[in-house]
């Protein structure tokens, strides 16, 4: 970490940028897969789906901008190199040979629920060892997260996909990385 006048501890600073490294990547990974629907998606109503994925797309970009920013904020660097991202998200894989609309937003819904997931896992985290601000920027991240999920699971019908339905926070069983 290079030296700086941010306040916090460096022992703390050390934390909440590993912290905010494993999200990035696991936020760079969910945009992938977001952009890998988008380019695929098909089906009747693939246009609304596109715009959605499209919006949500640009949503963790930005994501992506403010978690680097907060790490270098703190004195470290951004890790957002591909090969990184692939060692480090620890989304579950996305179904590349998928097409229907309701696959795509079964797929980005599971992506997105596991990044929340481990969001909210870690806002606690870094409130616990004394990093309010970047716990006040994961909660921000995770508000906008969680509604981006509810708009994908608007495309799914509980006959199509009851195990994700009626399964609730178990429907992604991934690991928070903190």
């Amino acid at each position: 970490m290079r030296p700086t006048q941010n306040s916090l501890p460096e022992n703390v600073r050390a934390q909440s940028t590993f912290t905010i490294n494993n999200h990035l990547a696991a936020a760079l990974d969910l945009h992938s897969h977001i952009k890998q629907a988008e380019w695929n998606v098909q089906g009747p109503n693939y246009e609304g789906m596109r715009v959605i994925l499209r919006s949500a797309a640009m949503l963790v970009a930005g994501q992506c901008d403010a978690l680097a920013d907060r790490s270098g904020a703190l004195g470290d660097i951004a890790f957002g190199t591909v090969k990184l991202v692939a060692a480090r998200s620890f989304l579950p894989e996305y179904p590349v040979l998928i097409a229907g609309e309701q696959e795509h937003a079964f797929a980005v819904s599971r992506s997105i629920a596991a990044y929340a997931h481990s969001m909210q896992k870690a806002i606690a985290f870094l409130n616990a060892i004394g990093d309010p601000v970047t716990a006040g920027l994961f909660a921000g991240i995770t508000g906008d997260t969680e509604r981006q999920l509810w708009l994908f699971e608007r495309f799914l019908t509980p006959l199509s996909f009851p195990s994700l339905i009626n399964a609730g926070s178990d429907a992604c069983p991934v690991k928070a990385i903190v």
